[in-house]
């Protein structure tokens, strides 16, 4: 175990080093007072609160500001505001550009005909910005879905469906919209029609995975595709990363022990998360999540501090986790960059995302050497990639080990009890990417060339087993015997020769336990374990 939490560490400690987090847009601790500018350049734009953030069908960025109740739009290097307040008023006003009103936008996407949906936090509605034409003509905003006069739970069609809080949306492939409805704690579905349904959720606070309703949510917040037919949702309330089925409507979870915690590990018997607000998937199929000041990466089975510190909040450019956040709300993924909604800082942040295949395992050995007698000790030798657990299979198992070694050792010490052909595979587990296995076949020879004589059971008894330490050894050969015993360590606890038709041994003053012995004759032997109670 303690080589695996190592192995953890120097894992954790080489991502921190591999990727770097600059500021792309707003300055720390700064935020507008008074009207903003309808357009600016990157360089230069204020942000009150960012949150989160969506790519349209031409690969131009959009954004929305939480704090400061807009949508704006980055191309090459400026960014525009498309909807909303110039001065951040809070309300809920449909109407074009900057005469339309939003309380607390957290979510955006954009459908396959260009459409732009907002999640409308405060209001507890989604709104629909209709497509973008050119910079000169504004945009129109209208209620696409829910009621602004009354936050609630109902299915329904557009206004006449109720959401209470709801965080952040995504659209499939049929330009259906998924919504996270917070504080009902459930996932809806919204048709291009409008038409609202749930998807998944009972409104029952919990974390059961499920089918549809049948699985349960607290706090559903951040969303993103995992792949096409799947997405994952971060489960705010009981700190889990989610994956829903939109085929199925399986929910499954991804990582998280469900406590609250800033533990790196196994996804889902150690690692723990304390604030996941939001979630992105690189190329690589690797999940990135905010977490409170943090970054983590769910980086095949295990969990992994990516970028900044959960606890430690700040605003500090850097390598990994040198660098500092404060209150990070939402993350996107696009061409090998994370943008990160530095909310309290009112920033968004550039992380690069080092492009490389997954550390795959790859099982490997060889020996010290491949031919022997029964009088040597034979030392296999690890040479895997990517391992941090070891299992070795010795067949036939007459085999003992030395050194304090095992078949988990890395590089065990064998001693083959009896001569033959032995066949050695070893399994290796590496930290994050499940397992490999090889396997040579007779690969160790022990004794004379050619296949040897097994002494029978016929000829040489061995008896009582399990014996209380007085074991008898009854012959029919006309040859003398040698007789070794060995512990299951492989020390050398008792060697006779006998050329008597019978013979005891005495091990009553040998601790109770499993023991080896070794009987050989002038051309054949035989190996049985014994046991002393």
């Amino acid at each position: 175990m303690k080589k695996i939490l190592t192995t953890l560490l120097l894992m954790a400690g080489a991502a921190a080093h591999s990727q770097t987090v600059t500021t792309y847009m707003g300055t720390a601790g700064v935020f507008p007072t008074s009207n903003i500018l309808s357009s600016s350049t990157i360089a230069n734009a204020k942000l009150f609160g960012p949150s989160n953030m969506c790519k349209d069908t031409s690969g131009k960025l959009w954004f929305v500001e939480g704090m400061g109740n807009r949508v704006r739009y980055i191309t090459g290097t400026d960014v525009y505001v498309r909807a909303g307040s110039l001065a951040g008023d809070a309300g809920s006003n449909d109407a074009t550009s900057t005469a339309a009103t939003f309380n607390g936008p957290s979510g955006i996407a954009i459908d396959k005909l260009g459409n732009i949906y907002v999640v409308d936090n405060y209001n507890s509605i989604i709104r629909k910005v209709t497509p973008f034409a050119n910079i000169p003509n504004g945009q129109t905003v209208s209620t696409f879905a829910g009621d602004k006069l009354s936050s609630g739970f109902a299915d329904g069609t557009g206004t006449a469906a109720k959401f209470n809080m709801p965080v952040d949306i995504i659209v499939d492939a049929n330009n259906n919209l998924y919504v996270t409805d917070a504080e009902n704690h459930r996932i809806r579905k919204i048709t291009p029609a409008g038409v609202v349904t749930t998807f998944a959720g009972s409104g029952t606070v919990g974390s059961a995975d499920g089918i549809g309703t049948a699985a349960t949510f607290s706090l559903p917040s951040g969303m993103c595709w995992y792949n096409a037919t799947e997405f994952l949702v971060t489960d705010l309330g009981l700190q889990k990363i989610r994956k829903v089925n939109i085929t199925t409507g399986a929910v499954t979870t991804v990582a998280g022990k469900g406590t609250y915690g800033t533990d790196d590990g196994d996804a889902l018997t150690v690692a723990t998360f304390s604030v996941p607000t939001d979630v992105a998937v690189d190329d690589m199929k690797n999940i990135y999540v905010t977490d409170n000041n943090a970054i983590r990466k769910i980086h095949g089975s295990c969990v992994i501090t990516f970028a900044g510190a959960i606890t430690d909040a700040g605003t500090v450019d850097g390598n990994g986790t040198g660098a500092r956040f404060d209150g990070l709300s939402g993350i996107f993924y696009a061409d090998n960059v994370l943008y990160v909604f530095d909310k309290n800082n009112h920033t968004i942040r550039k992380v690069t995302v080092p492009v490389s295949p997954p550390t795959l395992p790859k099982a490997n050995f060889d020996a010290s050497k491949t031919s022997g007698t029964t009088s040597d000790v034979i030392n296999f030798r690890d040479s895997s990639e990517n391992a941090v657990e070891w299992n070795w299979s010795i067949t036939p198992g007459t085999i003992m080990f030395h050194g304090g070694t095992s078949l988990t050792s890395q590089n065990p010490e064998v001693m083959f009890m009896a001569d033959g052909m032995y066949t050695v595979s070893l399994k290796v587990k590496s930290m994050c990417f499940g397992s490999d296995s090889t396997t040579k076949t007779s690969y160790v020879k022990i004794g004379a060339v050619g296949l040897p004589t097994v002494i029978s059971e016929a000829t040489v008894s061995v008896y009582p087993n399990p014996s209380k330490g007085l074991i008898n050894i009854t012959s029919s050969l006309s040859e003398s015997l040698e007789i070794t015993v060995y512990d299951i360590q492989g020390k050398l606890i008792q060697s006779t020769t006998s050329s008597n038709a019978k013979e005891t041994i005495n091990l009553q003053s040998a601790p109770k336990g499993m023991y080896f012995m070794m009987i050989k004759g002038q051309n054949s032997s035989m190996v049985k374990k014994i046991v002393i109670d």
